[in-house]
């Protein structure tokens, strides 16, 4: 009788423990965003972005922008498990206490990562796909540089040019204020 007492014992010990840990997956559906380490040295882009310049944006803007939208999304779990384009793509559907915050940290966490993504120590060109559209759609690589720095200079205080494609792959410059994503 104990023996079987004992079985039972284990057997329900192991159904619970089961139950609970498979319980608790279901509700972890969320996530917390993370800062990423540079792809590269703080110091790998000089002598055209310095290593403080670097550091700045990556160890305090960056950082700052992940740790806010953690702040931001807190108390909506709902959102929590939505990734950095879903959430800059449903703006409108989040509640209106937290939409300006999700803007701003959720578009100035992308655009860092995407910036840092792209940037690199080697000189690269575009080619393949890349440098037939940008040829197609601005003549040279050098019209569109031209067009891209003047994009750039002409943002006032803080922001960003960018090239995108429309729905039918043609090619523009633009340019987006503050942590604004042209997502």
């Amino acid at each position: 009788m104990r023996k079987k007492l004992l079985a039972v014992a284990f057997a329900f010990l192991f159904i619970f423990t089961t139950y609970i840990s498979i319980f608790s997956l279901g509700l972890k559906d969320t996530q917390e965003f993370k800062a990423v380490p540079l792809p590269y040295s703080y110091n790998a882009l000089e002598p055209f972005i310095s290593k403080e310049i670097m550091t700045y944006h990556h160890d305090k803007h960056y950082q700052t922008y992940v740790d806010n939208l953690n702040k931001a999304l807190a108390n909506y779990p709902e959102y929590q498990s939505y990734s950095l384009e879903k959430l800059l793509k449903n703006l409108d559907s989040l509640p209106k206490d937290i939409y300006k915050h999700v803007k701003n940290n959720a578009g100035g966490l992308y655009n860092h990562e995407f910036f840092f993504s792209i940037m690199t120590p080697s000189k690269t060109a575009p080619s393949g796909e890349l440098k037939k559209a940008i040829e197609r759609d601005f003549g040279t690589y050098n019209n569109f540089m031209d067009e891209f720095k003047k994009a750039a200079s002409s943002v006032f205080g803080s922001g960003w040019a960018w090239l995108v494609s429309d729905s039918d792959g043609k090619l523009s410059v633009i340019t987006t204020a503050n942590q604004d994503s042209p997502i």
